[in-house]
């Protein structure tokens, strides 16, 4: 009953079907149900790389920000040591 179960033919949603619309899309269910669980994990590590691309981003942003303060504030304080003298 299981070979039965995992061979019978499904929609995309997983439902079995004998509409004649869907009988293109129809696949077996053990496929429908690998195909999912690898969508899956392909979502989750697309998900973290993203991420992981973001915050490299954003570190590369801060640093390079800060350092555009740094060196405007000392410039911003030679100027004002140079005017106070």
């Amino acid at each position: 009953y299981g070979r039965e179960y995992l061979m019978e033919m499904v929609d995309r949603d997983g439902k079995p079907g004998t509409d004649g619309w869907s009988r293109n899309e129809r696949k077996a269910r053990i496929v429908h149900i690998v195909e999912k669980a690898m969508d899956a994990k392909f979502k989750a590590e697309i998900e973290r790389s993203t991420n992981a691309v973001v915050t490299e981003i954003k570190a590369a942003i801060k640093a390079q920000h800060d350092a555009m303060l740094s060196a405007e504030r000392a410039r911003f304080m030679e100027a004002l040591a140079k005017v106070a003298s």
